[in-house]
């Protein structure tokens, strides 16, 4: 006889996580990032104050849902977002990569009472559906009402029907916003009426730079710190700018930025960077179709000047992670270092520190195993000259050399070889007696 599975009443906070469920500005970011995720340009917030005494909604100008696409994602758990209907969405003719994957942005709305309400329009249907937790049985429960709102704009609202206790105010909702979501300025947020700019960043998460290049350009950074990282890199990383457009995508990928930072580090989930540079538009820099740029003589110097300026900041942030890690490395190498002269101990520091400024991505695990090649060095008698050797070599030609120790120890490859040198002498005599007579 088959059963039915029961879900305990803390399920639902276990599969999405507490912070979606219960605080506010982490819901109201997911929330926001649906609705990127759905091709909109534009999302209207309103926020509930003391002084307003208004209910809790979010509405956007994406591509809507039809009750079979609304019943399909929101019933299935851990729905596969990229798998249904792929990782872009066609905005204005231009793809836009989304942020979620998994779908529990959409448990967000709990946050705002025990139940909310989804209304959508698409293809001239128009729905609504409340969503309340469900008992037992079921995790939660879709019920299907008479569509009362949002009946003529193509897109989708979220919103409450009852009051929230909520106790931040909307100026910490408007900075919360704009923390992340202002790399593309064709996507707006408006909240209570008033639209999310630069301005509702505290001093504390924002600075702005001018670098001036050979052609005394200027070259306008804004870099925005979270200060706590955030679960992902998706709304982070290095956004250009030209003329009030976004090229390419924000990300740290494009151009090679990931050589400074890791993408799974914190300090990549709470750095932005937009880089605005309206000079590029009269020359041949940005593609046609504003996906990216053409590797001009223009937009290379543009990006080594960003690229140096990154570096060096990431490199600030990350001044007391280093020195840890450099202390850490040093404690697990006493022993080997104490056998070492002072100039030696003196010139293996300075290695390990210049490692650490030019690897920026090297973690203090590899760190240590680097390090502790060094002390090996110091020790030998042919000191550094390995390393320049294998500066000499191709990355082919490491790679070959990976997979012979991988294959053999040194001791053996050495006595191998010696054992080759011997008959291939042996065979040169051969050859020379043969040849003489």
């Amino acid at each position: 006889m088959e059963q039915p599975c029961l879900f305990g009443p803390n399920f639902l906070e276990k599969l999405v996580g507490k912070a979606i469920l219960n605080d506010p500005k982490v819901a109201i970011v997911e929330l926001v990032a649906n609705a990127w995720d759905a091709g909109a340009s534009e999302v209207k917030i309103i926020w509930p104050t003391k002084e307003n005494e208004q209910l809790f909604s979010i509405e956007d100008n994406g591509c809507g849902l039809t009750d079979k696409e609304f019943t399909s994602r929101w019933r299935t758990l851990v729905y596969d977002r990229h798998e249904s209907q792929g990782n872009t969405v066609l905005v204005n003719n231009k793809n836009r990569t989304v942020f979620g994957k998994n779908g529990v942005g959409r448990f967000a709305g709990f946050c705002f009472g025990e139940s909310y309400y989804v209304a959508s329009n698409k293809d001239q249907e128009h729905i609504e559906y409340q969503i309340r937790p469900g008992q037992g049985k079921y995790p939660f429960l879709l019920v299907k009402n008479k569509p009362s709102t949002f009946t003529e704009k193509i897109g989708t609202k979220i919103f409450s029907r009852e009051k929230s206790s909520l106790r931040i105010g909307e100026e910490e909702i408007r900075s919360e916003i704009g923390m992340r979501f202002l790399t593309d300025p064709s996507f707006s947020c408006i909240v209570n009426g008033v639209k999310v700019n630069f301005s509702h960043i505290p001093d504390d998460n924002i600075t702005s730079h001018n670098i001036k290049i050979e052609s005394n350009k200027i070259i306008k950074i804004i870099v925005i710190d979270t200060n706590d990282a955030d679960k992902t890199t998706k709304q982070h990383g290095i956004a250009w700018h030209v003329n009030g457009r976004l090229v390419g995508e924000a990300d740290w990928k494009s151009y090679g930025f990931d050589e400074i930072i890791d993408g799974r580090s914190s300090e990549a989930k709470r750095h932005t960077f937009i880089i605005n540079v309206d000079f590029l538009a009269t020359t041949d820099a940005v593609k046609k179709d504003w996906t990216g740029f053409n590797i001009t003589q223009e937009f290379t110097e543009v990006r080594t000047k960003v690229f140096d300026f990154v570096k060096e900041h990431i490199f600030e942030q990350t001044k007391q992670k280093r020195e840890r890690a450099f202390l850490n490395v040093k404690n697990a190498h006493s022993g080997e270092l104490r056998k070492l002269t002072p100039l030696r101990v003196e010139r293996w520091e300075e290695f390990v520190s210049e490692i650490q400024r030019e690897c920026t991505n090297l973690n203090e695990k590899d760190l240590l195993k680097l390090s502790s090649v060094l002390i090996k060095m110091e020790q030998s008698d042919t000191k550094y000259s390995l390393i320049s050797k294998l500066h000499d070599l191709d990355p082919s030609q490491i790679d070959n050399l990976h997979n012979i120790l991988a294959d053999w120890s040194l001791d053996l490859a050495k006595e191998v070889l010696d054992e080759l040198q011997v008959r291939l002498k042996l065979l040169d005599e051969l050859r020379e007696r043969v040849l003489d007579v």
